[in-house]
């Protein structure tokens, strides 16, 4: 009779303070973060002997700003799960949105796609008869997913707060930003973190604001 291979387990072992008895347990642990663990160790911020005990097989999730095609896929799953809650028939994107999504930052990552697809889902239906089938468009994303009418760009806002003529108050406000953004990176040499501390926000959050801007 031919032997059976079985597959090798292996068992992690945990022992409870305080006590000799080692448990053995058949778990794998796996953790998420969205900070730089390395860099918080390295500043104090995250005990070492505990991330190099996590450190096993690290793996690099990109955000999404960094696989902007998969933001088709990813949009029409979203849709799929909107629109049950709600008994809705098919949702569609219309072409217009495929782009507007791919051009905006996502500074929340895929959490945040789910949620702009599940309010501009609700929105759409609004609209919409029972009977047809429900089509999100720009205007139901968002503000800030609409692009700026021809024309509207204009000069950064002057110290005594006058704006370029034609400019609408979202354009102004985003001109003024990038206006100081620029100001204080030259300040800075183009140092990110001291430019941050200039404008008084944290780093990664001003990365997210370039991003949006579309200054990189």
């Amino acid at each position: 009779m031919q032997p059976k291979l079985l597959p090798a387990i292996q068992y992690s072992e945990i022992q409870r303070v305080g006590s000799a008895k080692v448990i053995r347990a058949d778990v794998r642990l796996i953790a998420a973060t969205n900070r730089d663990l390395e860099q918080e160790v390295r500043e104090g911020r995250f005990r070492a002997d505990f991330f190099h005990r996590l450190n096993v097989y690290p793996l690099r999730v990109p955000p999404l700003r960094e696989r902007v095609e998969d933001i088709p896929l990813l949009a029409g799953y979203f849709c799929q799960l909107a629109r049950r809650p709600l008994g809705l028939g098919p949702v569609w994107l219309a072409p217009e949105t495929i782009p507007a999504l791919k051009r905006y930052g996502w500074p929340g990552n895929v959490r945040e796609l789910e949620n702009v697809i599940s309010r501009a889902t609700l929105k759409a239906s609004a609209s919409a008869s029972r009977s047809e089938p429900v089509v999100i468009t720009v205007h139901h994303l968002g503000a800030e997913f609409e692009i700026p009418a021809e024309g509207a760009q204009g000069g950064p806002i002057t110290s005594q707060g006058d704006a370029p003529v034609g400019v609408n108050l979202r354009e102004a406000t985003r001109a003024y930003q990038r206006a100081l953004i620029r100001r204080a990176l030259e300040q800075s040499g183009g140092n990110w973190a001291k430019a941050a501390l200039v404008l008084g926000m944290h780093r990664s959050n001003l990365h997210h604001l370039i991003v949006r801007l579309g200054l990189k």
